[in-house]
């Protein structure tokens, strides 16, 4: 972040009714005008409104009031190494809600944030091999005859695959469950180990397998989704697939 006089910077902390507390700075002209007392309803959308006229935003304010001040609440840290911050104009969703979308019982929302901790993770087919160019990233398939691997898409062939992860898992909070999607590095995000390892565990050591497996259940984090669908076989599906992890600490 660029250096800033501290006369024209603001570090806010901003709260969620689901106990996540995230900092926010201000630069330059938006921390000179910036004026609210602390309680303030703040949304981000485009720009930042201090206090708006709608009636979850008073409702927010009365809650805070009643209840919120009082709570301790807990930090969203980015699980990510790249330096990546959560977008603070996605909408924040409930369990309950993004499982409304995986039926199909409410309309889809293109990209939003839910918190939830990981309940399940769906191991029996956690990996897939990938074509070692990545600009392909087809599957590849072992042609036993010659002990290589072909890809399918581009029809090369490699003498090891890549290893990329592609696996269900559930979030739950205190009154929903949803399945999500994870994809790539996501998953070594998840699971704290390369994809690559974790299939050599499953195919060779069960315990270390079952032991990673539960060492990633039981963690919040938030996730930021996007929605997209699927057709096999003529009958489209809904597909909620992780973007990116943020650990509650």
């Amino acid at each position: 972040m660029p250096n800033y006089d501290k006369k024209t910077m603001h570090k806010l902390v901003i709260i969620n009714k689901l106990g996540s507390k995230v900092q926010a700075i201000l630069c330059k002209d938006p921390a000179k005008t910036f004026s609210a007392p602390i309680g303030s309803v703040v949304t981000f959308k485009g720009s930042m409104i201090v206090n708006p006229n709608f009636g979850k935003a008073k409702a927010l304010c009365d809650w805070y009031r009643a209840e919120g001040s009082k709570i301790t609440f807990k930090s969203i840290s980015s699980s990510n190494n790249t330096g990546s911050s959560m977008t603070c104009s996605l909408q924040l969703m409930t369990v309950a809600q993004v499982s409304a979308i995986l039926n199909g019982a409410t309309d889809m929302v293109a990209l939003f944030t839910v918190q939830g901790k990981v309940s399940n993770i769906y191991s029996a087919s956690l990996v897939y091999t990938s074509c070692s160019d990545n600009n392909c990233g087809g599957i590849v398939s072992q042609v036993v005859a010659s002990n290589e691997w072909i890809c399918k898409t581009c029809k090369r062939k490699w003498p090891n695959p890549k290893y990329v992860y592609n696996f269900l898992f559930d979030i739950s909070d205190s009154a929903s469950q949803t399945r999500l999607q994870c994809l790539g590095k996501i998953g070594d995000l998840l699971l704290g180990t390369a994809a690559s390892e974790m299939a050599e565990f499953q195919h060779c050591d069960n315990m270390e397998f079952g032991e990673k497996i539960a060492a990633a259940k039981n963690k919040a984090y938030v996730f930021k989704c996007k929605t997209g669908s699927d057709t096999f076989l003529g009958i489209t599906r809904v597909i909620i697939s992780v973007l990116d992890i943020h650990k509650v600490v």
